[in-house]
Formats: structure tokens, sequence, C-alpha cells
């Protein structure tokens, strides 16, 4: 899953950056993207369907998911910091869930696949096993993407006039 979100048609943010000092203009380019990655993370917990099942011996829920949904800071380039937001899978984040509700499992494709399914696929399929398609990422993201390009706007503006 791949986005981006890019200012353009703020012009006078972007040279206003340019001529500043790099470890000011840094700063505040880094909390202005904190704040609009907030944003989009919160649309995004906020698009997962409600769900409830069972991975071998391991329960999961929705709740799972949304905890595992956050935004994590990359470096980038000193002019082009960014943060990666979706499920994070680590011990206590289950992000791996996300995959499968973005896109469902094998089983329940319904876009067309490279390849046939296998029949043990068909047999899951008979048996009800595997998940549909239940998208939160994109949906999430295209519902605050407008806001949050104004949030890392505003929060630009409002640092560029602080320094004044």
């Amino acid at each position: 899953m791949s986005f981006r979100l890019e200012i353009a048609g703020h012009k006078e943010i972007v040279r206003k950056l340019e001529i500043m000092n790099n470890e000011i203009s840094d700063k505040i380019v880094k909390i202005a993207l904190g704040k609009g990655a907030k944003e989009i993370v919160a649309t995004m917990r906020g698009e997962v369907k409600s769900f409830d099942i069972k991975v071998k011996k391991e329960r999961f829920t929705d709740s799972d998911l949304r905890n595992a949904i956050g935004a994590v800071k990359r470096k980038g380039n000193s002019l082009l910091p960014y943060y990666v937001i979706g499920p994070r899978i680590s011990k206590e984040h289950k992000g791996f869930l996300g995959v499968w509700l973005e896109y469902g499992t094998l089983v329940h494709r319904t876009e067309p696949l490279t390849r046939k399914r296998t029949k043990g696929a068909l047999k899951a399929l008979a048996r009800g096993l595997g998940m549909k398609k239940k998208p939160f990422a994109r949906p999430g993201y295209e519902k605050s993407k407008a806001g949050a390009l104004k949030i890392v706007a505003d929060t630009l503006k409002e640092g560029i006039e602080n320094l004044k």
C-alpha cells in the first residue's frame, strides 16, 4: 500500500522554507508532517470494519488492527522527511491483518487472479474460510487527504510566522 501526499500550489511556503536555516525549517516540516500523519491515522482507524477471527489458536479483533495502525517517521534526505502510515507489524502490533482486510485472502479475491486457485483454496472457499476484502487504508487516506494537507500547510505557515 503506497500513497503520496504532496503540497502543491503553496509556493510562498516552499520559498520561505528554502531560504530559512535548514535546522529550523526541518523542525517545522517534521512537526507539520507529524500533525498531518495523525489526521490520516485517525481516519484509517475509523475505517476499520468490525471483525473477529481466529488464526491458529490466537483470536484477533478489529481493535488489534486499530492499535497497529500508526505513523512511523523516516529520515529521508534533509529536504524530504516523510512518514510511513499504515499497520505496523511487531510483537505488540498485529499489522499483518491489515493486508488481509484491505485486499481479502486469496480464497475470496474478486480481481482477476494471475494463477488459478489451488484445490485447497477451493475447498477452503466451499467451507466458508478466508476473508472478503474490507478496505480501510485507501478509503481512510482518500477521506483525510484534503484535511491532512490543510493541517500541514497551516502548521507550516504558523511555524514560519512564529519565527518572524
